[in-house]
């Protein structure tokens, strides 16, 4: 009974989400509205996507690595190309599955080099782990996003107490996933997003 009453304010909550932010209506930061109307929601494919993503591919990566399989969803990979390409990395930091389709989907962007180093990313991406010792100088807060799989609740878990510490002046809460972004000159806010 307590399952099912959670179940319906599940979906109640994104159902409200569909109405009312499905376009980045009511979002007063300019930055915030174009991410949501121009990246997040966009409507146009990149012609890459066609070579991208297979069945085949997402369905052997699962079988695999056995855990959460929001990221081999087609949608949400894309969704990660274009914060990517939008954000122009230069140097991304994947804290998850050496396997995942993540790291093809960067690279086809032409940007987002990966490294190994998560204090010289400017793109971090929370996949199925989290970092052992996570700090941020506050040079490197100056444009950074980090891209999180809230679908995997031990990630979740670890970014609801992060959120406290590091205190990300922006924050997208998409269905699934959230996105924190350190960028001067923006109007710091809370935006959820249904995707």
């Amino acid at each position: 009974k307590h399952n099912d009453c959670n179940m319906i304010i599940s979906l109640l909550k994104t159902l409200k989400r569909r109405i009312l932010n499905w376009r980045g209506d009511g979002v007063h930061s300019p930055f915030a509205f174009n991410l949501i109307r121009n990246v997040i929601r966009q409507p146009h494919p990149y012609n890459a996507y066609r070579l991208l993503y297979s069945n085949d591919e997402a369905e052997r990566i699962n079988a695999e690595v056995g855990r959460n399989k929001l990221w081999t969803k087609r949608k949400y990979l894309e969704l990660i190309f274009r914060i990517t390409h939008y954000h122009k990395a230069q140097a991304c930091y994947l804290e998850g599955d050496p396997r995942s389709l993540v790291l093809k989907y960067i690279q086809a962007t032409g940007y987002g080099a990966m490294c190994s180093d998560i204090k010289q990313a400017d793109t971090i991406i929370l996949e199925h782990a989290t970092p052992k010792d996570f700090t941020l100088s506050e040079q490197q807060k100056e444009n950074l996003w980090i891209l999180i799989n809230t679908n995997n609740p031990q990630v979740k878990q670890w970014a609801e107490q992060m959120k406290e510490t590091l205190n990300p002046p922006i924050v997208f809460d998409i269905v699934g996933m959230d996105i924190w972004i350190w960028r001067t000159a923006t109007t710091p806010g809370y935006y959820p997003v249904y995707y």
